[in-house]
């Protein structure tokens, strides 16, 4: 590969970090960090963006021309959109729902969009842009399972869509519901609440994850184990490291190396790997010598242990990265498309995104190219609809 192509694919990647680490509102999952949230630029310190962003079909017919700063995928039928410093809602046709207005609006997610105004504070609107929640808050989420984390002048607690405070603001940080829990801080420990504000888990760990297949995976004086949903220790800290458990086994590190335990903590494979993680189709990812590859349960190999990375499964696909170049493989390993790519992304709606020397374009399962590589940068479908950044 010459320089000058060398040099796109850098650019290429640097551009799509970039833009999707913006999108990020939520911390990892295990949340390792007190990283506050990044707030929007003031409007004064957007600048014109030179290269506009629009959306195309599947077809990869331009559906909505390219006019706006930025923009977000497409949710519930509509799409939030910059232009200049200001968001506002288009639906698919293009049309605006609500004009540019806000310092920023994050996606639909159940009938309502968080936004923020221009004195940073936040509350929601609805699907014809109606402010259904005050904006009175200095940090707010996504509504999950009926309940949205607020924080106040001191403290997070829980509102529901009504806009009530209904699980009392005493927490130093909170997370979003899920199956029914959420994680919370009290006093630089973290423990679990129900939906009621009850507190089932006691703040005494020093992490704690969200519940995965009934189980919490928990750090107490250095060590990880796993405790159920009713708070009892089941499996007892004494892993350097975890993951949480998926498919009936989770991945735990003892002096340095990856094996698998079961609900019982014991041993299904013995520590040997570099790293371990659940890669999807009943298959696990695991790190060896710098290559990687994948083994089922019996640890018997089913994806040759030779790639420079490797992503998990999806839509039965998988990306590899092979002699600094990209091409995908199927669950039984067989490589669909050599490893030609600069970039590559996961399959999402049928389609995934890859980096030619071009720029970005879709192919299909099949290696298909269904959309032209003539993007600056791309996102994957949502419903339908792709934006795109023209050169």
């Amino acid at each position: 590969m010459t320089w000058k192509y060398t040099f796109l694919f850098t650019c290429l990647f640097l551009i799509a970090c970039q833009a999707e680490s913006e999108e990020k509102t939520e911390t990892p999952e295990v949340v390792e960090t007190d990283t506050p949230i990044e707030l929007p630029a003031l409007e004064d310190e957007y600048d014109l963006a030179e290269h506009k962003w629009g959306f195309i079909n599947k077809g990869g017919r331009l559906v909505i021309k390219p006019k706006y700063d930025d923009a977000r995928n497409y949710s519930e039928e509509k799409a939030v959109v910059r232009v200049k410093g200001k968001w506002g809602v288009i639906n698919r046709n293009g049309e605006y729902i609500l004009r540019p207005t806000y310092k920023s609006i994050w996606s639909y997610r159940n009938g309502l969009a968080r936004v923020q105004g221009f004195d940073y504070k936040m509350g929601f609107i609805n699907e014809t842009g109606k402010v259904m929640i005050p904006i009175k808050y200095s940090r707010i989420d996504d509504f999950s399972e009926g309940l949205a984390k607020v924080k106040t002048e001191t403290n997070f607690g829980y509102i529901d869509q009504s806009g009530d405070l209904v699980i009392k603001d005493e927490f130093r940080k909170a997370w979003r519901f899920k199956d029914g829990f959420a994680r919370i801080m009290k006093f630089k420990k973290y423990g679990v609440i129900d939906k009621k504000g009850t507190l089932l888990i006691p703040a005494e760990y020093d992490r704690i994850s969200d519940i995965s297949e009934g189980f919490f995976k928990v750090k107490k004086d250095g060590q990880y184990g796993f405790i159920n949903s009713k708070g009892k220790l089941i499996i007892p800290p004494s892993f350097k490291s975890a993951k949480d458990f998926k498919n009936g086994y989770a991945p735990v590190s003892k002096d340095g190396e990856w094996g698998l335990i079961d609900t019982k903590g014991n041993f299904i494979i013995e520590p040997s790997y570099d790293d371990l993680e659940y890669a999807g189709e009943k298959m696990w990812k695991v790190l060896k010598d710098k290559k990687y590859g994948c083994i089922d349960i019996k640890e018997e190999i089913v994806i040759p242990i030779k790639y420079e990375l490797l992503y998990n499964f999806v839509d039965g696909m998988s990306a590899f990265q092979k002699d600094e170049f990209w091409g995908y493989m199927n669950v039984e390993g067989k490589e669909i498309t050599p490893a030609h790519f600069g970039l590559a992304w996961d399959y999402k709606e049928g389609l995934a995104r890859v980096a030619f020397r071009e720029g970005i374009g879709y192919i299909n399962n099949k290696a298909q190219v269904m959309v032209e590589p003539k993007y600056r940068d791309a996102r994957d479908f949502s419903e339908g609809m792709a934006r795109v950044q023209m050169w």
